[in-house]
């Protein structure tokens, strides 16, 4: 049973793959249902992954539908692999980085948690954004968010004032583009200190 002849071109088949193989006949045959397993061949034209559903049929036989989802397997893979550089860019970013849905926080960076004054951006996740938007900004603030949502089209930065956790004022620059999160409609904020800038144009 360490062979399993194919007609997909592989010559072999490696002894756990034949006994994930044999060991979901045998489930699809004691437990009369239908079975999912995937599994790896090495093949003339590189790895390939597989997708087996095995039937149950009469007189202890099993029907089984084969698919080759190494395009989907490595769809995957590279959506992940963007999906953690993309992680990575936003954690080191300096500038802090929110995003919102349906008017509350569902993520921030480590410089947004320093900007407001928390320990861990955790501190923020589920807080109103609003809550750290100083009032003078309110209405501008909301006008911008149904704007964004409703046109899609990414808004030029705006100059702001946040509060941090202990009341303090803190000027700040935001760019604001519309943003999917988890498949609900959300805002990517992109938040940018400007006090010193402004500290220094004052002094000019």
């Amino acid at each position: 049973h360490t062979r399993l002849r194919t007609v997909t071109g592989v010559q072999t088949c490696a002894l756990p793959i034949c006994e994930l193989i044999f060991e979901n006949i045998q489930k699809t045959i004691l437990s009369k249902s239908v079975s999912y397993f995937e599994y790896e061949l090495t093949m003339q034209n590189g790895e390939q992954f597989f997708e087996a559903r095995l039937i149950p049929y009469k007189d202890k036989k099993v029907f089984a539908i084969v698919r080759n989802i190494t395009e989907r397997k490595r769809f995957y893979q590279q959506l992940h692999d963007s999906e953690e550089r993309y992680r990575l860019l936003v954690e080191l970013s300096p500038d802090g980085i929110v995003v919102h849905s349906e008017g509350k926080i569902v993520f921030a960076n480590s410089a947004t948690a320093q900007l407001i004054g928390v320990s861990t951006p955790e501190e923020l996740i589920g807080k109103p954004i609003l809550q750290f938007v100083h009032s003078d900004f309110h209405t501008i603030v909301k006008d911008r968010i149904k704007k964004l949502l409703s046109t899609g089209i990414p808004l030029p930065p705006l100059d702001e004032k946040f509060i941090r956790s202990d009341g303090s004022i803190v000027e700040v620059e935001v760019s604001a583009i519309p943003f999917t999160y988890k498949e609900k409609p959300a805002i990517q904020v992109v938040i940018r200190d400007v006090t010193q800038r402004r500290l220094e144009q004052e002094n000019l």
